[in-house]
């Protein structure tokens, strides 16, 4: 490259004469880069017949436009007769010198197409993380089909919330407010539900999970209809015990409440058929269901009543009115119509 640029220097000034700034800094550029080139062709042969034709160009009347066409490597310039080697060497020449780039604007490039990669990933990333979350309103009910064909039956007021990446990372997750019943899809990949409170675990099974934080009893409790599940305390995942297809078990307080709760599957699954059905259970968690069922305002005076156990068995009730007059009859106490729903309260003198 030295001999050539020494030698040739004023040659190819002189043919750049005339010729457009931003046009002369590339054919300058595009006449350096066929140069280097020429130092890694197969044989001395060879880089000096690419130096003879680069020489013939820069003489030729029309120099800046055989340097172009020399660059392109579309075959001999006229009275430079090349031999073959030399013919296959051009054919091996970087396309890239056909339409040199600076060096500045190539790193430009690659920072622009780096920065685009790395936001991409980083976005995709968010979006492959962002929890994906159903809810059931007040006074209606959801069914849900998982990404695996796993299906959720969510109560009234309920909320499912999974990733996006769901069974995609080795396990199956989902988060849980409120009541829904199960049906899991048999995998290899465990299924874990998991509350405010406590976690449960399984492979393939139907069972029903009720976890609301704010109840009275604040409690997880799972029912199992069928198959096996693994219950566990979220501040002690070694605090855990199996549940067998016909038991129901809680965890209570933080831990794992080895006593069985006293409800057949039947009633603790009647929600999905429209029923309320309670046994020896605080009026406040009745009032709750109500509240989610029919979308309206129940409460009772004074709140302390709220802990007063209750039994409770309606069939489909078709409004919030018969659930409120049968509670009332059931504790020997009345109740009001408002604006917005019902109140019930102790008589004056009782």
């Amino acid at each position: 490259m030295n001999e050539i640029s020494h030698t040739n220097e004023r040659n190819l000034a002189a043919a750049l004469e005339g010729v457009d700034r931003d046009e002369a800094v590339r054919l300058r550029e595009l006449w350096r880069l066929v140069d280097d080139a020429s130092d890694s062709f197969p044989t001395l042969d060879e880089v000096a017949a690419g130096r003879a034709r680069l020489l013939h160009a820069l003489d030729a009347p029309d120099a800046g436009a055989t340097v172009l066409g020399a660059s392109v490597g579309d075959g001999a310039a006229p009275d430079a007769p090349i031999s073959d080697a030399a013919a296959v060497s051009n054919s091996r020449r970087p396309r890239a010198a056909i339409h040199p780039l600076r060096r500045s604007e190539r790193k430009r490039r690659v920072w622009w197409l780096a920065a685009a990669a790395v936001v991409a990933v980083f976005f995709g990333a968010v979006w492959w993380t962002t929890p994906f979350s159903l809810h059931a309103p007040f006074g209606k009910s959801l069914v849900v089909t998982l990404p695996d064909s796993s299906t959720v039956h969510l109560n009234s007021g309920s909320t499912l919330s999974y990733w996006r990446s769901f069974s995609v990372l080795g396990r199956r997750a989902v988060r849980l407010t409120g009541e829904a019943f199960f049906d899991i899809q048999e995998s290899d990949m465990p299924f874990t539900v998991t509350t405010f409170d406590a976690g449960v675990t399984v492979i393939g099974t139907r069972f029903n999970v009720r976890a609301w934080p704010g109840e009275p009893e604040g409690e997880t409790t799972v029912v199992v209809e069928s198959g096996r599940v693994a219950l566990f305390a979220s501040r002690d995942a070694s605090d855990r015990l199996v549940v067998e297809a016909g038991q129901s078990r809680r965890v209570l307080n933080g831990g794992v409440a080895a006593d069985s709760i006293i409800v057949s599957v039947e009633d603790a699954l009647a929600w999905r058929d429209g029923d309320l059905i309670f046994k020896d259970r605080p009026l406040g968690v009745v009032l709750a269901d109500v509240r989610r069922r029919f979308a309206t305002d129940v409460r009772v005076e004074p709140a302390t009543e709220e802990m007063t156990k209750i039994n409770l068995a309606l069939r489909a009730p078709m409004d919030a009115e018969d659930v409120v007059r049968d509670i009332a009859g059931a504790l020997d106490i009345r109740y009001r119509t408002l604006s917005h729903g019902y109140v019930l309260y102790q008589p004056s003198g009782q």
